[in-house]
């Protein structure tokens, strides 16, 4: 947001007004739609293992309900990773400038590619100094984070996914950056030591 903001600045003819493409990329319409899908997909987590006993965790190991205290902690994310999906949002969908021949899929496909590359190659780097030279070339709690971005590179998938079907059929981001919010939101607090 701050790069695109320079840029805006520094290069007036662009017509990039970021508070405007913002202030329209968010209908209540949208918000929401995506809050109540995030409700419903909490509720079917918490009704399978409150009521059912049936756990989804064998399957997805993300979902799981929130404690009290892990409860607590979710708001605390929301403004960091809403932030994160308005820039993503802006770079991937709304400014980005796409070909108008490229089929969806061919599309979505060089989305996902687009985000996940610089992590994959960060993974490569890491782990093949380690294999070949017994060596990080990251270290510390920097390094420590990159060595579990295997993990986090599926998520990273899937919010793009989400981001990138959301503004296919909106033609706005809002509906993929509050869901893909919540719901890294509600991983994270499950997730995280505390």
């Amino acid at each position: 947001l701050i790069i695109l903001y320079i840029v805006q600045k520094r290069a007036p003819h662009l017509a990039l007004d970021l508070i405007q493409i913002i202030k329209k990329s968010f209908k209540l319409k949208d918000t929401l739609t995506a809050f109540g899908m995030f409700l419903l997909l909490y509720a079917i987590v918490y009704i399978g293992e409150s009521y059912l006993g049936v756990t989804l965790t064998f399957i997805i190991p993300i979902f799981r309900t929130l404690t009290f205290r892990r409860l607590s902690i979710f708001p605390t994310f929301i403004p960091f990773f809403g932030v994160y999906f308005i820039a993503e949002g802006l770079y991937f969908h709304q400014l980005r400038i796409q070909k108008a021949d490229e089929p969806g899929f061919k599309n979505l496909i060089r989305t996902i590619a687009l985000k996940v590359a610089p992590f994959f190659w960060l993974i490569i780097l890491q782990y093949g100094a380690m294999i070949m030279f017994e060596r990080r070339v990251f270290t510390g709690m920097v390094g420590f984070l990159i060595e579990f971005l295997w993990a986090i590179i599926p998520i990273f998938m899937i919010t793009i996914a989400h981001s990138w079907w959301f503004h296919r059929i909106t033609r706005r981001i809002g509906m993929g950056v509050v869901f893909n919010t919540l719901l890294l939101s509600w991983i994270s607090a499950g997730l995280f030591p505390f």
